[in-house]
């Protein structure tokens, strides 16, 4: 009987647990966000002077009257104020659900997205580690010199800093403040 080789088992891609913990934190994070910032909604506690007006913006923009407003019996431009030509993009939330609560609910999921580039940052910033006699540490020959680091390890900690995102405080305040176009910068800023 001739000997056979040993079978490979192929291993599953490092990380794939990671990402399916980072896209049900991302999830909760959606969720408990939208729910909290619909709650404020029904409760009274939005403002006319903010929600109200970005609102109203917002739907005469997806009306074809690009961020038109009323204050007392004028009508104005929102642009006198703020210039904030993201609105356009985000007035499309009112073909598919035509209540000020979609503009709440695309706030929560668009900062909670932005967790995921925080992760992909980590991973890169966790993979190349620091330099070790003119050579990168994630270079063969020198993984004997420095140790070498878990591929679990690195998503681990690269979710770490994703979790670190969604539970900044100053994050969060920025959520449930209502509607604003500042904080849908983030997740942007963090693509590019």
């Amino acid at each position: 009987m001739t000997p056979t080789a040993p079978v490979q088992v192929p291993a599953s891609k490092p990380g794939r647990w990671a990402i399916a913990v980072l896209w049900t934190m991302i999830l909760v994070s959606a969720l408990y966000f939208s729910a909290v910032s619909i709650r404020l909604h029904e409760a009274h506690r939005t403002h006319k002077s903010d929600l109200g007006q970005i609102d109203q913006a917002i739907w005469n923009t997806s009306q074809g009257r690009f961020v038109q407003e009323t204050r007392g019996e004028q009508t104005l431009t929102r642009l006198t104020d703020h210039v904030e030509p993201i609105f356009a993009p985000v007035s499309l939330v009112f073909k598919v659900w035509d209540d000020v609560r979609a503009l709440l609910v695309l706030q929560s999921v668009l900062l909670a997205i932005g967790a995921w580039p925080v992760y992909e940052i980590a991973l890169d910033r966790l993979r190349r580690r620091p330099k070790r006699n003119g050579r990168t540490a994630t270079q063969p020959q020198d993984s004997a010199a420095v140790g070498s680091v878990s591929p679990n390890w690195t998503a681990a900690a690269a979710l770490a800093f994703s979790a670190a995102y969604l539970l900044y405080p100053a994050m969060q305040a920025a959520n449930v403040a209502e509607f604003h176009a500042l904080p849908l910068a983030t997740p942007l800023v963090l693509v590019a």
